[in-house]
């Protein structure tokens, strides 16, 4: 893994949410959340696994627009719905879940869902970005401690090599 940049800029990744999620001990902890539509979001089912946390969809909350984790509730959206992938034969396929929220994400220069290629594309062997929420205090982003919005390179695998 390469890191791109030492940050992301505002605009530069505007499908890249960050999903916080309070638990039953009162305390939050956050994952990405990638934007697919205005209604809806992908992100690793892991970070929703709610046997593990005690959480309900009423303690999971979404905000976009932000390159800096954000500290306030603007482009606060509720999750009201959570879809797992859980019938396939490929451990892959159950790392991921689809959340809905409770009203449509409001769209705009810094908020956009991700546009997702269709199925008749090859990208493996490619490289590709994907973005984090990291803290690292050496890349001094944001003269704080706070979670920065990163992009890094990976090359891209196929499913096999990946298992």
């Amino acid at each position: 893994m390469n890191v791109v940049g030492p940050c992301a800029r505002p605009g530069e990744y505007p499908w890249q949410g960050f999903l916080s999620i309070l638990n039953k001990n009162g305390l939050n902890y956050t994952c990405g959340i990638t934007l697919i539509s205005p209604n809806y979001a992908i992100t690793s089912r892991s970070c929703l696994n709610t046997s593990n946390t005690d959480t309900t969809t009423a303690d999971m909350f979404a905000q976009f627009g932000f390159v800096l984790a954000p500290d306030n509730e603007d482009h606060l959206y509720k999750v009201s719905n959570i879809w797992f992938f859980n019938n396939s034969e490929t451990a892959w396929n159950m790392q991921t879940a689809i959340v809905q929220f409770n009203k449509p994400v409001q769209v705009n220069d810094y908020i956009q869902p991700i546009c997702i290629a269709n199925n008749d594309h090859n990208f493996i062997n490619n490289t590709g970005i994907f973005t984090a929420w990291y803290n690292n205090p050496g890349y001094n982003c944001n003269q704080n401690n706070s979670y920065y919005l990163f992009p890094a390179e990976a090359q891209i695998i196929d499913n096999v090599t990946c298992m």
